[in-house]
């Protein structure tokens, strides 16, 4: 059954893999110029290669007893959300590009998936409770499922408002 779940988790991973490029092939139609969502759109998806490429041998270092094993997992995508906020914040800089809400969401969820990872190894490590694995488990997938929408949502408000801010100019 375990093994089950895995693979229905690798093959969701690799259908948002497909979306996420998509989505960058499009808005970059779109902006025609580097902008704030083709940089978050770029991280994005380059993590999700990063962590397709990754997942399978982490899960196997923390199927194997003992603590450094759990560590390595957890430590590995607390590091993972941690650089790409910091890739979101590096190439705003360098570009001089201005943070859109889409890229202030997907820094977000990063810290919260970065803080789920921390919090829940803790409880496991620690406490041994295992009380913080339900929303550890369902709030990552969530939180996955929902930065699609939520990036698409941002892109096109601040399309609008551009556009609208155009008219008004005029």
């Amino acid at each position: 059954m375990m093994d089950q779940n895995i693979e229905t988790i690798f093959s969701i991973a690799s259908y948002r893999n497909a979306v996420y490029i998509l989505f960058l092939l499009v808005a970059l139609m779109v902006e025609r110029k580097v902008s704030s969502i083709i940089v978050t759109l770029l991280i994005l998806t380059i993590g999700e290669n990063s962590s397709n490429v990754l997942t399978h041998t982490l899960l196997e270092l923390a199927r194997k007893p003992g603590l450094e094993y759990k560590f390595v997992w957890y430590g590995s995508w607390t590091l993972y959300s941690l650089i790409s906020i910091y890739l979101i914040y590096l190439l705003h800089v360098k570009l001089k590009l201005r943070a859109s809400s889409g890229a202030k969401f997907l820094s977000l969820m990063m810290l919260v998936f970065a803080l789920f990872q921390v919090i829940d190894f803790v409880d496991r490590a620690t406490w041994d409770t295992a009380y913080f694995a339900v929303f550890y488990q369902y709030g990552i997938v969530i939180g996955n499922l929902m930065i699609t929408p939520m990036l698409l949502f941002f892109w096109l408000r601040d399309i609008h408002k551009e556009r609208f801010k155009k008219y008004e100019e005029a």
